[in-house]
Order: C-alpha cells, then sequence, then structure tokens
C-alpha cells in the first residue's frame, strides 16, 4: 500500500505525520533530517524491520522472535510505537482485532536508500572489452501491447469454467515473446496453471492491475479510456510503470530479492557495473543469512537466474569481462521523467506488401497496422505485411479502405507504392461491401402513432422508416432516443418486446483523431491475476496508539523508585522486580561495588536466600542464555525505554 492509499484511509485530523512524511520523500535533505531525529532504538528496529520482512506484513510477536534476544520486547513495542507515531510504520487491523504492522511500498526504497545505500561505481573499462552474453529482450511493454492487440482482434472468451478457451491462449502465447523458462524465478501462483502458461498469465496480471482489461463472466474485455491513455504514453513512461509493477510482483518473494531489486532501481546510469558488488551488498547487509544461508556460488546463481528475466523483459543486458566475471547495465532509465507523447516516427510501406516500422513509430500508429496488417516480427524493428486476411479483419473491425489507405499514405515515410493501393482496391471490390447488421426497431401500435413519429423526424435523425409502422434505431441510440420521445410526450414501453441474444465480442478500439487527455500516472492498480502476499489493503487501517499503561500493564501501580534509580532490596522485593521486567520483556541493571551489568531476564526462581535468573547480558559478546545469581550482586533497578 502507498502512503496516498494510506492518506485517503484516513481522516482529516490524522494525516499530518503521512503528509510530512510525503514531503520529505520528495526532497532528500528533509526526508535525511528526519531520518537524523530517529533514536538509536528505533532506527535498529527499523533496520531489523527492513532486513527479515522487507515489505512483508508482520506481527509484533512474529517481529520480536526475529531478534533472538538482541533487543528487549518493551524497546522494541516502544520503538514501534515511535515509528508510527512519526510515519515510517503502520499498521491495520485483522477481521479478529490482531494488528498487522507494514512499511509503504513507495517509503521502501527510500529507507533502503538511507539505512541501507547501495553505492555502485561504474565499471572503468572498454565496452568493448565486454561480451554481451545476454541481450535485452523487445521490451515488456512490446509484450503487453502485443497481447492486448491480440485480445482486440481475436478476442479471449472464457468457458463455463472461468478459463480461456485455448485456441485463444494460443494466439496471445505466439503475441508475447517471454518464456515460461524466463519467469521460472518468479514461481508464479495463479489460477488454472495447466491451462494458462505462465507467460500469458504474467502479461494479462499486468494489464489487469494497469486497468487496460477487465475480466467479465463471459471474457477478459478491454477498457478503452484508459487504453488510449497507456498508448499514449511514450516508451520510457511505461517501462517506469511496469517497473513499478514489476516490484509489486516481487513483494512475496525472499526478503533479500526485494531488496535487491528496489536497490537496482536506484541506478540511474547505463553503465557497465560488476554483479559482485550487488552480491557484497547482499552479504554485508546479511540479508543473505535471513534466507537460508545461501552460500556465495548459490547467491551468484540466483541473481544470475532473476537478472536474466530481467533481460528478457528488456530491461538489462549482461556480459562478461576479459576476467570471466559477470558484468551487468540497464537499457532503460529508472528515474521518472515526464509522460509525454514521443515524437511521432514514420514506417515504410514495401513495394512487396512488407511494412518496417522503426522503433519511434507511435504506439497510436502500431494499433492500426496490428488490425490491418500480419505482424511478421519485432526486435529492434517491427516486420509486418499486408495480406487479404489482415485487409478482411480491418474491415470486419469497423475499417474502410479509405481508413487504411490513410493511415498507409500519411505515416508511410516514402508513400504508399501503386502496385499495393491498387491490389487493397481490389481487395476492397471483393470483401465487405455487403454486410448484416444487428439493429433495434421501433414499433407503432397503430398508422395514427406513427404518422406522429413520422412528423418528428428531423428531431430525430436516428430513425430510419422501414414500412409502415417500424424504424431502425442504432444500439447505440436508444437510450438518447427515449429521451426525445420522453420529452416530446411519446412515452417508449420501458423494456424491448423481446431482448436480443448474441455473442459478446470485444471489438478493435480506433483512437484516430481522438485527443489525448491527461492520463493517471497515479492509478490505484486493480486486482491482478498472480497470487499475493500482500493483504493489508484489504483491512481497515489502524490510527490507535497503545497508552503508556498499555505498553507496560501495572505502570501506574509500579513504585516509582523501581525505575527511577539502583538501589539495595529486600531479596523478595529484588525478585519481584525482575518477575515485572520479565512481564514487562525489559531490562533490569544490575551492580556491586566492581561493576555493572544491563540483563535481559527470562526466568527467575529462589535457591536458598537468593534469587537466581537465567537471562542475556548485553554487551558481552555472547549471546548465550547465562544464569545470575543475587548473592552476587547489591542493587537493582527496572529499566524502561524513553516512551517519547
Amino acid at each position: 500500500m502507498k502512503m496516498q492509499d494510506i492518506l485517503a484511509k484516513m481522516d482529516t485530523a490524522e494525516q499530518s505525520r503521512t503528509r510530512e512524511m510525503l514531503q520529505a520523500m520528495q526532497n532528500s535533505a528533509a526526508f535525511a533530517s528526519i531520518m537524523d531525529k530517529l533514536s538509536i532504538m528505533e532506527r535498529k528496529t527499523l533496520i531489523l524491520i527492513l532486513r527479515h520482512f522487507g515489505l512483508q506484513s508482520f506481527e509484533y510477536h512474529t517481529l520480536l522472535k526475529v531478534t533472538n534476544y538482541s533487543m528487549s520486547g518493551a524497546n522494541l513495542r516502544v520503538a514501534l510505537n515511535l515509528l508510527r507515531n512519526k510515519g515510517v510504520i503502520y499498521a491495520v487491523r485483522k477481521t479478529w482485532g490482531d494488528r498487522l504492522f507494514f512499511i509503504p511500498t513507495d517509503l521502501f526504497p527510500r529507507l533502503q536508500q538511507y539505512l541501507m545505500p547501495l553505492q555502485m561505481l561504474p565499471v572503468v573499462t572498454d565496452s568493448l572489452s565486454i561480451t554481451v552474453r545476454h541481450e535485452a529482450g523487445r521490451g515488456l511493454e512490446l509484450d503487453l501491447f502485443y497481447l492486448l492487440a491480440s485480445i482486440a482482434k481475436y478476442g479471449s472468451p472464457l468457458t463455463s469454467k472461468g478459463t480461456i478457451h485455448k485456441k485463444n491462449v494460443q494466439k496471445m502465447l505466439s503475441s508475447v515473446a517471454i518464456t515460461v523458462k524466463d519467469l521460472a524465478p518468479l514461481k508464479l501462483q495463479y489460477p488454472n496453471p495447466d491451462v494458462l502458461p505462465s507467460s500469458v498469465a504474467f502479461v494479462l496480471d499486468l494489464a489487469l492491475k494497469l486497468d487496460l482489461i477487465r475480466k467479465t463472466p463471459d471474457a477478459y474485455v478491454l477498457q478503452d479510456d484508459a487504453l488510449f491513455s497507456w498508448l499514449a504514453q511514450g516508451r520510457s513512461s511505461m517501462q517506469i510503470r511496469l517497473w513499478a509493477l514489476w516490484l509489486s510482483n516481487v513483494n512475496g518473494t525472499e526478503i533479500w530479492l526485494q531488496h535487491l531489486m528496489h536497490a537496482l532501481g536506484m541506478i540511474q546510469d547505463e553503465s557497465w557495473h560488476d554483479i559482485r558488488d550487488l552480491s557484497d551488498w547482499v552479504i554485508k547487509h546479511e540479508f543473505v543469512s535471513i534466507s537460508n544461508q545461501i552460500a556465495t556460488d548459490s547467491l551468484h546463481e540466483v541473481m544470475m537466474a532473476w537478472f536474466t528475466m530481467l533481460c528478457a523483459f528488456g530491461w538489462m543486458e549482461m556480459g562478461a569481462g576479459p576476467d570471466g566475471h559477470t558484468y551487468f547495465r540497464w537499457k532503460i532509465q529508472m528515474e521518472a521523467v515526464a509522460i509525454e507523447m514521443e515524437e511521432e516516427g514514420l514506417f515504410y510501406v514495401q513495394p512487396d506488401f512488407e511494412i518496417i516500422v522503426p522503433p519511434d513509430v507511435s504506439f497510436f500508429v502500431r494499433w492500426e497496422l496490428e488490425c490491418c496488417a500480419e505482424h511478421v516480427r519485432t526486435d529492434q524493428i517491427a516486420i509486418y505485411r499486408l495480406t487479404k486476411e489482415s485487409y478482411m479483419r480491418a474491415v470486419d473491425h469497423g475499417r474502410h479502405l479509405d481508413d487504411v489507405l490513410e493511415l498507409l499514405v500519411q505515416k508511410s515515410r516514402t508513400g504508399l507504392p501503386d502496385p499495393v493501393k491498387i491490389t487493397m482496391q481490389q481487395w476492397n471490390m471483393q470483401y465487405g461491401r455487403v454486410y448484416f447488421s444487428e439493429v433495434i426497431l421501433l414499433r407503432c401500435v397503430d398508422d395514427q402513432m406513427s404518422q406522429q413519429i413520422r412528423a418528428y423526424m428531423t428531431l430525430l435523425p436516428e430513425l430510419q422508416p422501414i414500412g409502415e409502422r417500424d424504424y431502425i434505431v442504432p444500439k447505440d441510440k436508444v437510450e438518447e432516443l427515449r429521451s426525445k420521445l420522453d420529452k416530446a410526450g411519446v412515452t417508449p414501453r420501458k423494456h424491448l418486446e423481446q431482448l436480443v441474444c448474441g455473442t459478446q465480442g470485444t471489438g478493435y478500439p480506433q483512437f484516430t483523431g481522438r485527443v489525448p487527455s491527461s492520463h493517471a500516472e497515479n492509478v490505484n492498480h486493480a486486482q491482478g491475476l498472480v497470487y499475493t502476499q500482500q493483504n493489508v489493503q484489504y483491512y481497515d487501517l489502524d490510527m490507535t496508539f497503545p497508552s503508556d499503561e498499555e505498553l507496560f500493564p501495572g505502570l501506574l501501580q509500579t513504585p516509582k523508585m523501581w525505575i527511577q534509580e539502583r538501589r539495595t532490596y529486600h531479596t523478595s522485593t529484588s525478585k519481584e522486580i525482575i518477575e515485572r521486567a520479565i512481564e514487562w520483556q525489559t531490562n533490569i541493571m544490575l551492580s556491586n561495588k566492581d561493576r555493572e551489568i544491563m540483563v535481559m531476564p527470562i526466568q527467575v526462581r529462589m535457591q536458598g536466600d537468593h534469587w537466581l535468573l537465567k537471562g542475556y547480558v548485553e554487551g558481552d559478546g555472547s549471546s548465550e542464555l547465562q544464569e545470575i545469581s543475587g548473592e552476587h550482586w547489591s542493587q537493582i533497578q527496572l529499566r524502561l525505554p524513553a516512551l517519547t
């Protein structure tokens, strides 16, 4: 959940801290100022959360468990409360009342960059000395584009079991360049994996989350307005949006991989980098030790598999240097850029009906080419071929000969060769000049009513009379006509005489001549196809904060001198102080004439005239549970963390 999503769930009175943090995230100095004011205890707790949970939500008892007694429960509870007050950590309430804590997804990389910065210098080497082993693919944005075009051309009807028909799955599969093997490291989980390849599921998931398509009971259908806004963007803007979605897909993976992917997004240049710098960073910040003690060699293998996947997305390429080591470099810009239409390029129409499409041709032009031509292949340049079948398909999707010719003339750098134009005119003579149309009839019950309708014909240009009492009405004009007739005092019946039944088609949207509007850059991501472990968005935001008495039950009844100073007490009182420390999961300070120690007690019992406790001693270099006898210590103090 992002900070803006959190704000939307808050009352106005609760928003100040979050707004302050949101503004600071846009300014490095302001953000550093907030972070610099964190206490050692808060910083230690935050690093603990980042290392062990990343973007995954967690409960307090789970956080306490991973400390392995490196922090007291009291310090942890207070630090968590303070971090929530400062807008760093947030909480939701599960249905049964338990709290789930989490870090907002857009705050996470800022925290990581501040507390665990990845500092990678470009490799000082001649780029010619690095041999590319994994080239960047054509681009995930193109896979998404071709899958959307496949849905527009062929539909994506669902079976009675809710799965896409096999032949349509095959059409989608042939439209994407990424493979099931490429995506293997993700271990995607989604419905019906036996009939839907992971490569198709992955791209469908992106389309759903971007609201470019929606699932109905009958089919996946295109969302024309969202699709128009998407196609209006340049490739660099598309890539940034897709990168953000990609990060949401990796939030359920191992924590070190979450950190690795977010850290990669901070690299802003396209120079070659040594992959060993990344593995050193992962090990330095102890991410690996959280992930089943991955050996360095195994860590490198896993990273290679994930980087190969990024290469398939067109985001990265990898190579080998003269030293035999692996290097990588970005092929896209990760920094935010203004979302605007790229300068529109032109394609080339060849006399053999082949169309050569350079990378700078806009997605709107490509969209129309997908409708009227056969896509042959795409690498750096896309190749299409005009065929009679592709022309017939364009006509079936509402295009006329003039539409296609206008596209080929206006968007071709070298014009339209005469043989191509003549052949297309022949195709037009042979196909689509007659057609069936599904219409609605407006019917009159008698001649008098029909005459009255005919008197309104100048006001009702939608009507086309057939016979004495019947009029054809375009299906998309029914409600408009109903309103006009009602205002004229001729109110039609509420229901159609007979519903027209037929199969639902997707249609191929046409955007020619449409003026781009401001598209929503921060659209809330809709529900996707791939299962996710992120569930905090489904719970109510919890803005209640525990009081001191709730953090430490019985605090008001506890003698203040137990907390304020070290003193000598009767053995039974000392044991009572230790029991209270165990209850509160806090430390005690013990001292004698020679030294003092801080102890986190776990158990206490009487042994003769003295108390005997088991606990962890702070700062002695040992993480082992130790046994301490009261006969060696004369003074004791109950220690509580600062509550503000």
